[in-house]
């Protein structure tokens, strides 16, 4: 593992300047790389293949290497991948590549499946996407997990402390939004443990959180996108009344909208944040339908 001080040396050394906007941080505390790649592989082992997005100089990567049968992992940064290919040329069992691991606003799915090509043809049987997630892309990760191919079986990831706040929110708080809906429909998550700041270099501004996605369900990413726009519209305006949202922000007329509410047990009054995530999943999938 690389110290703070290494990293500090072989950044300079490298002439590597971070760039604030990609939120480059760097894990450098044992026990959260161990924490990490350990509660990712569990159960698995030798027989998982780790899809990794965001290289860095490779603290997590070997530490996944080291548990794992196989690792692919993208890094953006030609500096840091040049960098990262040096001090990870030990370990046989991974794969470094420069490029942008998003386009279009969703994870690459090129990548994906040239992993995925890739760690079948080890023969390996269960597959992890794993990120100490850049924060400046957070939504779009988060977003994509639900729409990970069908292989995905488990996540781990590194996020702000408030993201997984609104992650893991419960109907009635003030967290609860679509993306608690999105990913609570499709996984079981679990928060293993928070993170401090000075558990990384350089020091982040907020704290950080680990979360484990176990798969429940996949659904075509298809329709996962169209459900996660009606889903956007219910808290489109957070402190009107789902029925005001279904109105005014989805063009459905009062009559029209009061049935489905009925239908559904929905009080007149009642916001979208107080509706229970698999009751909202239910009437974006009958408002899709129509």
């Amino acid at each position: 593992m690389l110290s703070r001080r290494e990293i500090k040396e072989i950044l300079l050394a490298a002439g590597i300047v971070l760039k604030k906007h990609r939120g480059q941080v760097f894990i450098t505390n044992r026990r959260v790389l161990t924490e990490m790649a350990e509660g990712g592989l569990e159960g698995w082992g030798r027989e998982a293949a780790v899809y990794e997005f965001g290289t860095g100089l490779g603290n997590l990567t070997r530490a996944l290497a080291q548990r794992a049968g196989f690792v692919f992992s993208v890094e953006v940064d030609p500096q840091l991948h040049r960098q990262a290919l040096r001090l990870l040329r030990d370990l046989e069992n991974v794969t470094l590549v420069c490029a942008d691991g998003i386009e279009n606003g969703r994870l690459r799915s090129d990548l994906l499946q040239r992993f995925l090509s890739a760690a079948k043809q080890k023969s390996l049987t269960h597959f992890l996407f794993a990120s100490n997630m850049p924060y400046n892309v957070s939504g779009v990760v988060l977003v994509s997990l639900a729409m990970l191919p069908s292989e995905f079986t488990r996540c781990i990831l590194m996020c702000q402390r408030e993201v997984a706040d609104r992650v893991e929110a419960a109907p009635k708080s003030k967290d609860f939004g679509p993306i608690s809906v999105l990913l609570q429909h499709c996984y079981s998550i679990k928060r293993l443990f928070n993170v401090a700041r000075d558990c990384f270099y350089p020091k982040p501004e907020v704290a950080s959180a680990v979360l484990r996605f176990d798969r429940k369900r996949c659904l075509p990413s298809s329709k996962l996108e169209r459900i996660f726009d009606i889903i956007n519209g219910f808290f489109g305006m957070r402190r009107k009344t789902l029925r005001h949202n279904l109105r005014r922000g989805m063009g459905l007329g009062a009559e029209e909208v009061d049935a489905l509410l009925q239908r559904f047990g929905i009080a007149k009054g009642t916001r979208a944040e107080e509706v229970e995530s698999e009751k909202l999943w239910a009437l974006a999938e009958e408002l899709l339908s129509r």
